[in-house]
C-alpha cells in the first residue's frame, strides 16, 4: 500500500462503515460497494457516492476506466487495466503450464460468514480465467 493511503483516516470496512466520520471528511465523492448498506444514508445527508459492481474482471475494468474517467486519467486508467489484464494472462499461463491438463477444483473461502462464491462471483470468475473449477 502507498505511504499516502496508510496516512489517511480510516473509516471502517464493508461491514462497519463509520457514515458519520466519513461526513466529516466532506468527500467530493464516495466510491462504495454495491454491496454496501450506507449508499442510502451518504445520499440523505447530501455526500455524492457512486455504487461499483466489482464481482468480475469485466467489472473490475469498467471500474478503473470509469474512475480514470471521474479523475479525467483515462490514459493512467488503461495503462492499469492493461496491467490487471497482463498479470491475469501471466498467473493464467504459469496455472496451465504446472496443471499440464485438466485443471483442479478449488475452494475458495471468502469470509467466516456463511457466504460463499456463486459462479459469477470475482473469485469464482478468477478461478475460471485460470482454467480451474470451482466447487
Amino acid at each position: 500500500m502507498a505511504p499516502q493511503a496508510k496516512a489517511l483516516p480510516k473509516t471502517g470496512g464493508l461491514d462497519d462503515a463509520q457514515v458519520e466520520q466519513i461526513v466529516r471528511l466532506h468527500p467530493d465523492l464516495v466510491l462504495l460497494s454495491r454491496t454496501q448498506r450506507i449508499t442510502d444514508r451518504l445520499h440523505e445527508l447530501g455526500v455524492e457516492s457512486f455504487a461499483l459492481d466489482s464481482e468480475t474482471y469485466a467489472a473490475i475494468a469498467h471500474i478503473v476506466t470509469t474512475i480514470g474517467a471521474i479523475l479525467a486519467l483515462p490514459e493512467q486508467a488503461s495503462a492499469l487495466n492493461g496491467q490487471i489484464a497482463g498479470a491475469v494472462r501471466e498467473i493464467s499461463a504459469r496455472a496451465s503450464a504446472r496443471r499440464r491438463g485438466a485443471g483442479p477444483t478449488v475452494y475458495v473461502e471468502v469470509d467466516s460468514a456463511p457466504y460463499a462464491p456463486g459462479r459469477n462471483r470475482s473469485s469464482a470468475s478468477c478461478c475460471l480465467v485460470w482454467g480451474l473449477a470451482t466447487s
